[in-house]
Order: C-alpha cells, then sequence, then structure tokens
C-alpha cells in the first residue's frame, strides 16, 4: 500500500475496515492523543487548561495525519513544540514517570511525599538550559502553578511543597481522605514505587522584592503547601522587608501541618503564625498548643477575627495594592467565606486578592 493509500481515521474507527487493513498499515498513523478526564482540570480557570493542551494536540495530531495521507514525511512527531526545554523534568503535555525517594509522616492525616525524576537527567543539559540552581525560585513548577500526580488512572492537583536543591527531588504535601478516590491509593505507596506526573499548570504567583508591605495568607489544612516557597524565598532574602502574616485554620491542633517548619520561621522578625482550632475548642481542649509559644484561637477564622488580626477596617492606609496582598487556599467553602469577609472589609478583591 502506497503512503497516500494510509486509511483514514473514519476508515480506522470503523470495525468492518480493521478486519481488512493490517496493523502495519494502521500504524503508519500517529496515535491519536489521550483525551483528557474531566478530574484532571481543576476548574479555575488554568491558562493553558488540560483541554487546551488536548485541542492543540488534536489538532497538531490532524495535520500530521493529512501530511502522512499526502504521502508527505512528518518528522518528530512526539516533539514538544508548544513547551520550553525545561520540561525535560516535567512536560504539561504528557505525563511523565516520577520515583517516590521518601515518605515522611506529618500530621495523623497527612504525609509528606518525596520525588525524583525516573529518567536521569544530564547535569550539562540542564546548565544549557539556564537550570542552574534547581531552588524553589526557578523549578519548572513555579510558586502558585500545580501538577497533576496519577496513581492506577486516578489523578487530583497538588502544589510543590519545597524543592531539594542537591539532587532536585522535590516534596509534595497531602492529606489522607480515606473515603478518597486517589489518597488510599498514595497511602499503599512504598519507597521505590512510581507514579505519574504532569504539569504545571496554572497562572504563576508573581512576587517582586518588597513591593508590597504585607502578605496576609489564609490557609485551610493542606492548604498551607501553596505558601510554603513564597514564604521560603521572602524570609532567605535578606534584603526583603515584606511581612507575613499566615492565619491557619485546622480542626485540632494534631492536624496542623509543618509545625516545625512554621516554629523555625517564627523566629524571623517579619513572619507571625495564628492557628484557628474549632474541634478543640468543642472538646474542652483549649488548652493545646503546637509549641511553645504558638498563638492559637479555638474557633473558626470570622469576619471578627479577620479584621481583629489584620485590623483591617482600622487601617489608615486602605489601599491594599501597595501595602497588603491576601493569599486563599482551602476547601471551596473556606475559600467562598474568605472572599465574602474580605469584601465586607472593603479590600479589593480584584487587585489584592490572590485563591490558590
Amino acid at each position: 500500500m502506497a503512503v497516500s493509500e494510509i486509511p483514514s481515521e473514519k476508515m480506522i474507527n470503523d470495525d468492518s475496515t480493521l478486519a481488512v487493513a493490517s496493523n502495519d498499515e494502521v500504524n503508519l498513523l500517529p496515535p491519536k492523543p489521550t483525551e483528557p478526564l474531566d478530574s484532571e482540570c481543576c476548574g479555575t480557570g488554568c491558562s493553558p487548561c488540560v483541554f487546551d493542551i488536548y485541542k492543540k494536540q488534536l489538532e497538531r495530531w490532524q495535520k500530521d495525519c493529512d501530511e502522512l495521507r499526502l504521502g508527505r514525511t512528518v518528522v518528530n512527531y512526539k516533539k514538544n513544540k508548544d513547551t520550553d526545554t525545561i520540561d525535560l523534568l516535567i512536560s504539561p503535555e504528557e505525563y511523565k514517570s516520577f520515583n517516590l525517594m521518601k515518605i515522611e509522616p506529618e500530621s495523623p492525616t497527612s504525609k509528606i511525599y518525596t520525588f525524583s525524576s525516573s529518567s536521569p537527567i544530564d547535569k550539562k543539559t540542564l546548565s544549557s538550559f539556564h537550570l542552574l540552581r534547581i531552588d524553589n525560585n526557578n523549578f519548572p513548577v513555579r510558586m502558585g502553578q500545580h501538577v497533576l500526580l496519577r496513581v492506577n488512572g486516578v489523578c487530583r492537583q497538588y502544589t510543590i511543597l519545597r524543592v531539594n536543591q542537591q539532587d532536585a527531588s522535590f516534596d509534595i504535601l497531602i492529606k489522607i481522605y480515606p473515603g478518597g478516590q486517589l489518597t488510599p491509593l498514595i497511602d499503599k505507596l512504598n519507597v521505590g514505587d512510581c507514579v505519574e506526573m504532569r504539569g504545571p499548570f496554572g497562572k504563576p504567583f508573581q512576587y517582586k522584592r518588597n513591593s508590597v508591605k504585607q502578605i496576609v495568607m489564609l490557609a485551610a489544612g493542606t492548604g498551607i503547601a501553596p505558601f510554603y516557597r513564597i514564604v521560603a524565598q521572602i524570609l532567605g532574602d535578606e534584603e526583603d522587608d515584606t511581612k507575613i502574616k499566615l492565619l491557619v485554620a485546622s480542626q485540632t491542633v494534631e492536624e496542623i501541618p509543618l509545625k516545625k517548619q512554621l516554629k523555625e520561621w517564627s523566629s524571623y522578625w517579619n513572619f507571625s503564625v495564628i492557628y484557628f482550632c474549632t474541634k478543640d475548642s468543642d472538646k474542652g481542649c483549649n488548652d493545646k498548643v503546637p509549641y511553645y509559644g504558638a498563638k492559637v484561637v479555638y474557633q473558626k477564622i470570622d469576619l471578627l477575627m479577620l479584621d481583629e488580626h489584620c485590623k483591617l477596617s482600622s487601617s489608615t492606609n486602605c489601599d491594599t495594592s501597595t501595602s497588603s496582598v491576601f493569599l486563599v487556599c482551602g476547601t471551596k467553602s473556606f475559600e467562598k467565606d474568605m472572599i465574602n469577609y474580605l469584601t465586607k472589609l472593603s479590600v479589593d478583591i480584584e487587585t489584592s486578592v490572590v485563591v490558590f
């Protein structure tokens, strides 16, 4: 069969024709891209979205099929044409394999998983692509972005907690939900097992040294994860005087993640954290603290608490474009409540609030 006689997509999808066309003939066409699952879209308006990428892949695939049917040669079909060379480590267009290097219990309900690329990356190659420093600031997944993690066909979105410069491995904070679809599978993983990831997705968080006076971070549970790298960058910069106020909501003191790191950060003059624990108050355990000197409020973050600890309504300088930026991450209901409170406190949601 001549190249121009390669079966069309319609022919390949027709079961009656498959019996006539040989496997070699069918395989002359490149594989059709796999449509993402609905669960692979986080629903937050990422650009590009997994479905945007799929649409481009489908258009490129159709073009290459047409070229082959006309007897033309298609070169490097699988080459990533739309992404940067930094996607040697991870790509938004396809899942890549990562090894589980370490599992570290963080709380009774959450763990930190350390992953590394299963494909060795030539350091000379990385250097030529300006990745001399594999750290929190120039890691291919930027601050504020997330990746898709997949195990046995089930996937969810996660942010990179921190990056380990020595070996280019990275950590992800994951809360285990016994009734969930993915986290029970993750909970069964052992060191040495492989998972799949693709990304990055989402808009990177843009931050310049001393561009604002204060960053207020509002987190529920593991929603603290996207803020880790931002805090690390600011506190690691001796010339950055930006103040950070972190309000963390959790059901109990025991379930608060990253307590050791938060205690260490609290020694910096420009960082403070307040813990809000609701169930401890119900049980009469309002003497529990995550560590000596920690400030704990045994109720939820509400309008009065937010105003009291951030002093928004009494502020004489309400120009939040230069004074304060608010970062929010948690459950959908938590995010909705925080946006509602900030709106009532006259914060400009469009210019001064970022929801992760």
